[in-house]
């Protein structure tokens, strides 16, 4: 939703546009979404882990057996996000996904939201429901440098790792070499930022609905969610201090990329995957060169396998057909290499 350079969603990136002032679009009527089966196990809330300070990390566990699958998810996404994977790894051993301070069902919090202060409410989270080691964690974009610093704090209770399409350290200044790319960020970034300010004014001036409030520049539930779903979340998105949380963690985004640069990282033989999308996923408008896309895709690649070089049973695969969301294009791919490392680790 909110992440990546040159790999943004289409959809939101058009949403972004719209509060910029540009054209409407005509679109064909489409037949009407139905609330997706899907996410009938993420209706309720699971467990509401007591990190302290009145603040509670909402985490939902599915299967039993050991090692432990830990989810984290990218940027902008709270744990449905995982509901083609999760429960097909719970048929192999515990899994468990979270939320961030903000999203899903967990509460909202104070503090920067930048990767050492969510990675830290994990690690409290995760004490708090006695949820022990030994982990596989993954991570899915953003969430991969959340996977990178909790090894590195962990590493004696982390038995693999699984890296899918995530973002790397330095990514920002790499991307800085590719002048389209970065005004294409720059303008994301000004935009979101503008969405974010003007819904948070509009809660706190109205307390209504989200989705009635000028025109739904706050969140919009999506129209899969089942009426279950929608009812469990509406009181969250009512309160502008969870819209807050979000905006705070997406005006450090740049700042985690710097936070997880580490000279000496090491991984010594932990079993460690990295999912590469094979294809890229250009929002309109972008005003990067082909040139540009197609060096930053390869900077990517490059990042990918210096990942992947952190253990010396690291591998990094390139998906082809898939862009950034590999887990909701080609889930078999994610659960399969989450079971090869689950596997690898129980050896």
């Amino acid at each position: 939703m909110k992440d990546q350079l040159g790999r943004a969603s289409a959809a939101l990136f058009l949403g972004l546009l719209a509060l910029a002032g540009s054209a409407p679009i005509r679109v064909a009527a489409q037949p009407a979404a139905q609330p997706d089966p899907e996410l009938q196990p993420y209706v309720n809330s699971g467990m509401l882990a007591d990190i302290g300070g009145g603040r509670r990390i909402h985490l939902l566990c599915m299967g039993s057996g050991s090692p432990t699958v830990i989810l984290s998810a990218g940027a902008g996404n709270w744990l449905e996000t995982w509901r083609k994977v999760q429960p097909a790894v719970a048929r192999k051993t515990r899994v468990c996904a979270w939320d961030r301070a903000g999203y899903g069902f967990s509460t909202p919090s104070v503090d920067p939201q930048d990767i050492r202060h969510t990675t830290s409410d994990l690690e409290r989270a995760l004490k708090a429901a006695k949820i022990a080691g030994p982990y596989v964690s993954v991570g899915h974009s953003l969430g991969g440098l959340e996977t990178l610093l909790f090894a590195d704090r962990n590493l004696k209770q982390v038995a693999g790792i699984v890296l899918e399409d995530p973002s790397f350290p330095g990514q920002d200044e790499a991307a800085r070499k590719h002048t389209g790319l970065q005004a294409d960020s720059d303008l994301r970034k000004r935009q979101q930022a503008a969405l974010s300010d003007a819904c948070i004014a509009d809660l706190k001036a109205h307390r209504g609905e989200p989705e009635a409030i000028q025109g739904g520049r706050c969140l919009t539930f999506p129209l899969t969610y089942p009426e279950a779903l929608k009812t469990a979340m509406r009181p969250a998105w009512r309160d502008a201090a969870w819209m807050e949380t979000r905006k705070s963690f997406n005006d450090h985004l740049d700042e985690d990329k710097a936070i997880a640069l580490k000279a000496d990282r090491s991984y010594g033989s932990i079993p460690l995957i990295v999912l590469t999308a094979g294809n890229k996923n250009t929002p309109p408008g972008s005003t990067a060169s082909d040139k540009e896309l197609a060096a930053w895709d390869k900077d990517w690649s490059d990042a990918h396998d210096r990942l992947a070089a952190l253990s010396t049973r690291g591998q990094n695969r390139r998906i082809e057909g898939t862009t950034h969301y590999i887990h909701l294009i080609k889930p078999d791919v994610v659960i399969a290499a989450i079971e090869e490392v689950v596997d690898a680790a129980r050896r």
